[in-house]
């Protein structure tokens, strides 16, 4: 009888301890996708190419487009230039549109080559010899039509201000796109809509963040056209937007240590209250 009550004790003791040990199953995500389809467009200066990108493994990641940029009879002191395309999320089964839009520089002839980076990994998708030579050059107006301004609001947003000297007639499409920048620096390129004042935000991704001048093509691609040159340095604002940023960047370990030390002083103040009451003991509060 005492062999199979110690035998019971030991089952009760060992089963509870069965039941603790973690299983844990890995699961290897298979990162795969193809390009659907590829396109190009020119208008005036602006090339764009739009890329088609299939997602059909089972990781979810950003995805971006890249095209490598050098002249056709290029040198190995040429520098390539790198046009990032916006970064798009893209999910298991899923379909994104990615765009490069690229500021053609002069008419002659160009080697490119596409990449795709998708959860960090790169991907060759394509060579191109795509020459240039009826491109319209326009001028470099100082324009009187717009006055813009840009500045760095925090080391991954720029912010533009762009006030019409004038009233505008009609809609003004206007690009802004980033021209001189570390080459591996994600920058996002963007198409605004003018017909007044406004202000609109460009974010870029950079690997690891220094103090940089950047250069920004600003173009309506017909009339208009400016190269703004802009330190990363962040410029503090004083408004309450800034304010709610830079309280957003406070640790959260913080925020949470002075939420229990309120909860602690209204729980201490009510219990002192309490025995004031009870007591009748004068403790000023």
């Amino acid at each position: 009888m005492k062999k199979y009550t110690k035998t019971l004790i030991a089952l009760v003791l060992i089963i509870p301890l069965i039941h603790a040990i973690p299983v844990v199953v890995y699961i290897s995500d298979n990162i795969d996708g193809n390009v659907i389809n590829t396109t190009k467009t020119i208008d005036n200066r602006i090339l764009t190419l739009n890329t088609i990108w299939e997602n059909t493994g089972s990781a979810s990641c950003k995805v971006y487009s890249v095209m490598e940029i050098t002249p056709y009879n290029s040198t190995n002191s040429d520098k390539p230039r790198y046009i990032w395309s916006n970064p798009e999320i893209s999910y298991p089964g899923s379909t994104v549109l990615l765009k490069n839009i690229w500021f053609i520089p002069s008419n002659q002839t160009y080697n490119i080559t596409q990449y795709l980076y998708f959860c960090r990994q790169k991907k060759k998708i394509n060579t191109y010899v795509w020459n240039f030579s009826k491109t319209n050059i326009t001028k470099n107006y100082t324009s009187s039509l717009l006055n813009i301004t840009m500045n760095a609001i925090n080391k991954t947003t720029f912010k533009i201000s762009i006030t019409p000297n004038k009233p505008i007639n009609k809609k003004i499409t206007l690009y802004i796109i980033p021209s001189e920048y570390p080459s591996y620096w994600s920058i996002e390129t963007k198409i605004i809509n003018i017909t007044d004042k406004t202000t609109t935000y460009i974010t870029y991704e950079p690997e690891v963040w220094f103090s940089q001048d950047l250069n920004f093509i600003i173009t309506d691609n017909s009339k208009y056209l400016k190269t703004l040159r802009v330190s990363n340095e962040p410029v503090k604002e004083n408004n309450l937007f800034s304010l709610l940023k830079d309280l957003k960047e406070i640790n959260s370990m913080y925020i949470l240590y002075i939420v229990l030390l309120v909860i602690i002083v209204l729980v201490a103040t009510k219990i002192l209250k309490k025995l004031n009451k009870k007591y009748k003991i004068r403790i000023k509060l």
